[in-house]
Formats: structure tokens, sequence, C-alpha cells
């Protein structure tokens, strides 16, 4: 796929430059991990295969904008509004343990009073207390996403004003309630087409959460795919401390991130093992 193909707006001059920079730097990415390129395409395809599948929800879904918001209005019992929160997959209710911990200048924001000036989110809740939906604008309702409940999963679909999905958000959670996978993916509903794909996959051992997550940039050509992992301790049922496995990755400094232990600042909580 060539990201900059259908760039009405970007010169071939451009788009030559631009897809040759990406050539040279794939070159040298893959002589960094010591990785040929048949081994990297090996590793990239079943995160390919992932987002294929996303695709093919997209393909189902993108005609049930009209359907959802239907529904929606019939089960919808409770409402609750939230600021800030923009940089993050739906706001306060993101379903990430960790993202607004290890990606900087990430937060979630903070629930609020309906008539608070700054409030962009408007979430809503089923006669379950289930999160059903969140709408987000703040100067009208810029895009919708609902949110799908089955056993201990739930897939949320975002649409746009012009109800094109924009994009597709997996969950599943264990049987004490943690979550154990998210896979949130960037899509383009005018071409069935996925543009990012992040996974995050939790295991839960002892006072660690081991949390390792990719991310697929599937316009790119070649596709680019990050792996990290993250070990977090916790204490007291909450976030302490976190050491990282970087693939292949440093800071400015061109120093490794991984075995640097950080502390957690954000009071994040874990649920607790159901003993019964």
């Amino acid at each position: 796929m060539d990201f900059f193909k259908d760039l009405d707006f970007v010169t071939e001059e451009d788009k030559s430059f631009m897809n040759d920079f990406f050539q040279k730097s794939h070159k040298a990415f893959l002589e960094k991990i010591n990785m040929t390129e048949q081994e990297y395409q090996e590793q990239c395809a079943p995160y390919l295969e992932e987002a294929s599948r996303i695709s093919e929800i997209i393909k189902a879904e993108k005609e049930r904008a009209e359907a959802l918001q239907s529904d929606l209005a019939a089960k919808a019992v409770r409402e609750e509004r939230s600021r800030g929160g923009e940089t993050i997959h739906r706001g306060f209710y993101c379903p990430s343990l960790i993202a607004d911990i290890v990606i900087g200048n990430c937060k979630r924001g903070s629930l609020c009073k309906e008539d608070h000036p700054k409030a962009i989110y408007t979430h809503y809740f089923d006669g379950d207390d289930r999160h059903i939906a969140t709408k987000q604008g703040d100067s009208g309702i810029e895009s919708t996403e609902y949110i799908l409940h089955s056993d201990n999963k739930s897939l949320g679909i975002m649409f746009d004003e012009d109800d094109q999905i924009v994009t597709v958000a997996e969950c599943e959670y264990d049987g004490n309630g943690r979550i154990i996978q998210y896979i949130y993916a960037l899509c383009d509903s005018t071409k069935n087409a996925v543009v990012q794909c992040d996974k995050e996959l939790y295991t839960y051992s002892g006072d660690k959460v081991i949390v390792d997550t990719s991310s697929l940039l599937c316009a790119a050509s070649p596709v680019i795919l990050t792996l990290n992992k993250y070990v977090f301790q916790i204490e007291a049922g909450y976030l302490k401390s976190y050491t990282l496995e970087v693939f292949q990755s440093e800071d400015i400094s061109h120093e490794p991130l991984d075995s640097r232990t950080y502390q957690v600042k954000i009071k994040r909580k874990i649920p607790q093992i159901n003993q019964s």
C-alpha cells in the first residue's frame, strides 16, 4: 500500500522523495535489528492478518450508524461528561491501563459537570451500567463511538459526522474483570482499510503485570512494526513502577531505554483476583 499514492495535494516529486526516504530508512532499520527483509515480513505477517480481520469488521459495520444510534437512544439510561484526554482513545474511559503512563504528554482527562465549559465527551451507560457509547465534540457532535458488548468482549466502532468509520476498538477481559487484550485501529472506511493498528496484550503474574504492545503502520510502504514490552510492579493493588524492553529503540542520547526503572506517577488500580 503506497501511503502517498492517493494524496492529490502531494506533488509527484515529493511522493518520489518521501517513498525513497522510507525505503532507505527501512533498509537502515533492517541492518540495525539484524534482520533480512524476509525475516521482517515473517514477523509482520500475524499483525497484518489482524489488520485484515479488522478491515472485515469495517465492511460489515460501515452502514450501521443509523441503526446503532437508534439502539443507543433506546438503551442509554445514564450519562457522564468529561474533559481533556483528546490525545487518547475514548478520553477518561480509555481501555488501556498504561497509555497515559508510558506515552509522554498523554492524559485521560477527568469527569466533570455537564455544564462545564471544557467538557467535550459525553459517555452513555445502559441499565447494567455498561459503557455503551462516547460522543466527542466541543462545538457540536463530531464523532460517536458505539460500544457493543458480548460476554467478556467489547467492540467499539467510531463514526464521524459523515457516518464514516474512523476507528475500531476491541477489548477482551478475564473472569476477574481485568483487561487481557486491547486493539485500537485507525481506519479508512472508504477503502475498507486499516491505516494503523495498535495492540496491547496483558499477562498478570503475582505482583506483576506484563504488557506486550505492538503498533503496525499499515499505510507505510513497507509497513512499519514496533514492538515493546512493559513489566509493571503492583503494590497494594496499584501499579507502582515499570521496566521496559524496547524493540531496537533509543532516546535522544542514543542510550537504550530498556533495563531502566520508571516510577508510575498516576494512581492506577488493578482489579483484584476473585478468590471465591
